[in-house]
């Protein structure tokens, strides 16, 4: 497939149909590239204003399917011309769209693609082309990769260039616009990401590129997709039952040149998995000994579920996954499976493991229907370590569950289950399944547990919110008030937050849970304390509180003019007042206000209306007035005892006027003290 040829980049942009990345970047999205388009991604013509006459495109990422920020930054320092590598990254103004997206700009390759995105059947290649003008160049570039610890997570036909237009040294397409292993294919998959949800495979490892390399050679030996017409979760169950290589080569006939090399990469143990190095001996000539992954242990009789011999852990995990949980729950509490994994199967790992699995209990579990959601999901666990933890409709690598939550989050699905993922610490029982390094067991048991006490925090800058930001780094900010604004770095949220006000998007409070847990990830300078404030009981605090937090974003990022939010606090700002005690102060302080408004400066109305010397000049005169009304009450007290005197006269005297002149006394008396503490 040819790549549509870029539009010339002098050519006038005054028609209105672009949008300026960075300053440098011109992105036409009157001009689509269909052949640069990733999966969800579409590919636009992008002009470089400051060299013209290079070519560029601008994938337009999906707003619902977060990007991969950590991988853009390892690419970009890396700079391998093996794959295609973000020169620039951002959000833009879409006009098509309403909305701010995130767009990422690539130079275009001089060739074009191995195959369409969707050409399952393609022309077959040879053997020493293959291995020359694919294979070769490839495993370079995952060096590359290697060495920054960064899977590429989508090695298929149609995400496959050619670096030069001879079709010579093919390179690696895009992996960054959307989570690891989203648009592969199941057949691409090894069995732990095919039993996942796509979104939740997980970054993973080198091991499952060099896996996709492997079906990437049958797929072009043979010219056809390996299983094709099948179901997934028929490919699936193949995989598990006969084995990947043979599930995938089926009937066909392997040429021997290719067999070893198809054998090293395609078998599920990622231990006994060839890896790079053993691919570079084999591209020089060496013959390898191919490593014999253990074989899993076979009952001699199959444990029957809906008509189906399971002989092996692995399978019968995968159909009591098949299972509704109440279902398979009965089944793991009878007689017969106790029975067949204890003496039929005899592997004593498995054994322990779910002995494990039905001694844990979590306090998370709500009813009997939660207690056994969580033990068939430890059970599938015990049964097949390295699948991906599977809960309810959940099925999660451990590395893919902040993909699961953003993206509940960015489609309005249900929070519970990834909470309860969490709160069951089933992340922390599949660590411990794996059997890997003690110290990365460890590492990961802490962070999960850090992620749990994150999550049971209510106050804001935690909870739900705080966990999906510090696990999926990169994810824009999905606060309601902003999300359209894709704030995805600090310096964009106070522009974003006087866009909503001014939209009237916000009226009341500017900082909701999701802000507040952003800034809570990306700001170490801001205490939990002040962020307390946010949810205090009195009016007062709060204003100041979501004040002063968005003073210091003004201060340290911008932007300079705020209008809308000065006026917003402006308004909000009758009950701060009110805190002052002095009639005089209040005034004062009420008719400074329209002044400091004008300034459009938010710390400057934070120390205005949150001034520390006002307050105690506040307190010394409330403190004074409190004094001269105690002398008040002792000279009330002394002018009654008076008045009491000369009633006494009068009535003696039989004079009323002396009555008179005694209660006017007291009245003046009391109200000009009153007066003068500002009461009156």
């Amino acid at each position: 497939m040819s790549v549509q040829p870029q539009a010339n980049p002098s050519m006038s942009t005054t028609s209105g149909a672009t949008v300026r990345l960075k300053d440098r970047f011109d992105i036409h999205y009157d001009k689509p590239l269909p052949g640069l388009r990733s999966p969800a991604a579409p590919a636009f013509v992008a002009e470089d204003i400051k060299t013209p006459g290079t070519r560029h495109f601008a994938l337009i990422c999906d707003p619902k399917m977060p990007p991969r920020l950590e991988a853009v930054r390892k690419l970009q320092m890396l700079k391998s011309y093996g794959v295609l590598t973000p020169v620039e990254v951002g959000a833009v103004d879409w006009a098509p769209a309403n909305r701010r997206m995130f767009a990422m700009v690539f130079e275009q390759p001089l060739g074009d693609r191995l195959a369409g995105p969707t050409d399952n059947a393609i022309t077959p290649w040879g053997e020493e082309a293959l291995v020359a003008h694919v294979v070769a160049p490839l495993v370079q570039t995952l060096l590359d990769l290697d060495r920054e610890m960064l899977p590429h997570r989508g090695i298929r036909p149609g995400n496959i260039f050619f670096r030069d237009a001879n079709r010579r040294i093919a390179m690696l397409g895009d992996c960054v616009t959307a989570p690891p292993g989203l648009y592969q294919s199941v057949v691409y998959e090894t069995i732990e990401g095919g039993l996942a949800q796509s979104h939740t495979r997980g970054s993973g490892t080198t091991a499952q590129d060099l896996y996709a390399l492997g079906v990437l050679v049958l797929h072009l030996l043979f010219g056809k997709l390996p299983c094709a017409g099948q179901t997934e979760e028929k490919i699936v169950e193949d995989k598990i039952k006969r084995g990947s290589f043979y599930a995938l080569v089926s009937e066909q006939r392997v040429p021997t040149g290719l067999s070893e090399l198809l054998r090293g990469l395609l078998v599920d143990d990622p231990q006994a998995r060839w890896r790079l190095g053993d691919i570079q001996m084999w591209l020089d000539g060496r013959r390898m000994t191919l490593k014999q992954p253990a074989p899993a242990i076979r009952a001699p009789r199959g444990f029957e579920i809906d008509g189906e011999e399971c002989e092996t852990a692995r399978h019968l995990a995968l159909m009591l996954d098949m299972q509704e949980p109440e279902v398979a729950g009965r089944i793991l509490r009878g007689p017969n499976f106790e029975t067949w994994i204890t003496r039929t199967l005899g592997d004593k790992q498995v054994v322990e493991a779910i002995n494990t699995a039905f001694s844990t209990r979590s306090e998370s579990a709500a009813g009997t229907s939660g207690q056994t959601a969580q033990l068939v999901s430890r059970v599938l666990m015990a049964l097949d370590p390295p699948a991906p933890i599977r809960f309810r409709d959940a099925a999660t690598a451990v590395d893919g569950i902040g993909a699961l939550l953003a993206v509940t989050m960015l489609t309005g699905g249900d929070l519970m289950l990834p909470s309860e993922i969490l709160s069951a610490r089933l992340p922390q029982f599949w660590s411990l399944r794996q059997g890997s390094a003690k110290g990365e067991d460890q590492a990961t048991i802490r962070f999960f547990d850090k992620m749990l006490r994150y999550l049971d925090d209510k106050r804001p800058g935690y909870g739900i919110e705080r966990v999906a930001y510090e696990m999926m780094p990169g994810l824009h900010c999905l606060s309601p008030f902003i999300e359209a604004r894709y704030v995805e770095q600090m310096r964009d949220m106070l522009p974003a937050i006087e866009f909503a006000v001014q939209a009237k998007t916000i009226d009341v409070s500017p900082i909701d849970r999701h802000i507040a847990a952003f800034i809570g990830v990306y700001e170490n300078n801001v205490d939990d304390g002040l962020l307390y404030t946010l949810i205090h009981a009195d009016p007062a605090t709060r204003v100041l509180g979501t004040l002063q937090l968005l003073a210091y974003l003004q201060e340290t990022y911008g932007p300079p003019m705020v209008p809308s939010l000065i006026q917003l606090f402006g308004q909000q700002a009758k009950p701060v007042i009110e805190r002052f005690r002095s009639r005089y102060t209040r005034a004062r302080m009420q008719t400074g206000l329209t002044a400091i408004l004008k300034e459009n400066s938010l710390r400057k109305l934070a120390d205005y209306l949150d001034s520390a010397d006002e307050q105690r000049k506040d307190a010394q005169r409330f403190q004074k007035a409190r004094l001269e009304y105690q002398q008040t009450i002792k000279q009330v007290e002394k002018a009654t005892q008076q008045t009491g005197e000369l009633m006494s006269t009068a009535k003696l005297a039989g004079h009323s006027v002396a009555v008179k002149i005694a209660s006017l006394i007291s009245s003046a008396i009391i109200g000009v003290t009153l007066f003068a503490m500002g009461v009156l």
